[in-house]
């Protein structure tokens, strides 16, 4: 009730808050504390605007949905360099492409036993941004975790995908509730 006061300034910003205000004014002292303070004020004179405004910055605050998105898979023929930090392995796609700097999880018998990213992929002994199914191919494998004891084998399949990183949507009231 009443304009916005140094103190609502200096409790918003000890509390680490955002100061929601509906139809009243900011002192310029007041505004300016505000400013250096580094404290959000969202204003408006019409309730909805205010409304929308905090769904808004809530929005910001939910973690953002990641979908995968599968685009191909290998299968491992030959084994080159297994290290702790990086391995080369050959392979036949098997289905769909293989892309430089995918995401990989490895699997043997159904399992995944090694997560990782595509940090090299080579077709003819030639450096290339991806390649196609029904092709050989080396890669060279960066594991997401020190590999420890974990390593790829002849036989496994190498199941490529990349993520899409989507912010999620505040869910909407629905109608009739």
């Amino acid at each position: 009730v009443g304009d916005l006061n140094e103190s609502d300034v200096l409790l918003a910003k000890s509390s680490k808050a955002i100061i929601a205000a509906f139809k009243i004014n900011i002192p310029n002292p007041v505004a300016k504390l505000v400013q250096f303070s580094n404290v959000s004020v969202l204003s408006a004179d019409v309730v909805y605007d205010l409304v929308n405004g905090i769904k808004e910055m809530m929005r910001e605050l939910l973690p953002p949905e990641i979908t995968r998105i599968d685009i191909g898979k290998l299968n491992v023929l030959a084994t080159f360099k297994i290290e702790q930090t990086r391995m080369i392995v050959g392979g036949r796609i098997t289905d769909g492409k293989i892309k430089k700097g995918a995401k990989i999880d490895v699997k043997r018998k159904g399992v995944v036993v090694l997560s990782g990213k595509i940090t090299q992929l080579q077709h003819n002994k030639k450096d290339m941004p991806e390649v196609a199914s029904g092709n050989e191919c080396g890669i060279m494998v960066a594991p997401s975790v020190p590999a420890g004891d974990k390593k790829i084998e002849v036989g496994d399949d190498i199941y490529i995908y990349e993520e899409e990183v989507k912010k999620k949507e505040s869910p909407e009231k629905k109608e009739g509730l």
